[in-house]
């Protein structure tokens, strides 16, 4: 009986383990890793910058931001949208075509700083791509994708990935990762001024 039970609860490990790393995989292939890298540079430079006051958070981040603790931590965030397996592997081959590499490619670029639409760009899911980026057919395969459930759940992800959601994200992170080196990132406290 013991066997039975330690055999169910190993392959109940491996289908967590598995479902993980589709998620894993998944934002990977959206690109937020690299956009929560990029934003995770972006605001720590005030504190490693020539005028910052924690010079060593540049190093500090260097060895605790990995790739795969800022990945797992994000994937973490698309299990709670995406539950689902079959819609993880729906995204992800959508995310393997020409279409949604373009698509990834702009998700990367959206955290490099807030860029208004013009009248010739396509807005999907909050993602904005020029034509340049994505021919009319592409930004199509995209619309579509983003009109199914996979691709909602995946929006989800990405409302919860970018503006201010990314930016407290990135604050939480960049004081945990400071908080492994030593680092005290907390403002000094102001002087009392007399009554």
């Amino acid at each position: 009986m013991r066997i039975a039970v330690a055999a169910c609860a190993l392959a109940a490990a491996g289908a967590i383990a598995a479902a993980d790393e589709s998620r894993i995989a998944l934002v990977k292939a959206l690109g937020l890793v690299d956009a929560q890298k990029i934003s995770l540079d972006s605001v720590a430079r005030s504190y490693y910058g020539p005028s910052g006051r924690a010079p060593a958070l540049k190093g500090c981040l260097e060895r605790t931001a990995t790739d795969e603790r800022i990945a797992t931590g994000l994937a973490a965030l698309a299990q709670t949208h995406i539950p689902d397996d079959v819609q993880v592997r729906d995204a992800l081959r959508f995310l393997d075509t020409p279409a949604g590499r373009k698509f990834a490619a702009a998700v990367v670029k959206r955290s490099r700083g807030f860029r208004m639409p013009n009248r010739t760009d396509f807005v999907i899911a909050g993602v904005v791509i020029s034509p340049t980026e994505a021919a009319p057919a592409e930004a199509q395969v995209m619309q579509d994708f983003f009109a199914t459930d996979a691709g909602s759940r995946v929006g989800r992800i990405l409302q919860d990935t970018g503006g201010f959601a990314q930016l407290t994200r990135t604050l939480d992170q960049m004081y945990a990762f400071a908080a492994e080196c030593g680092i005290d990132l907390k403002p000094p406290a102001k002087p009392a001024t007399p009554k």
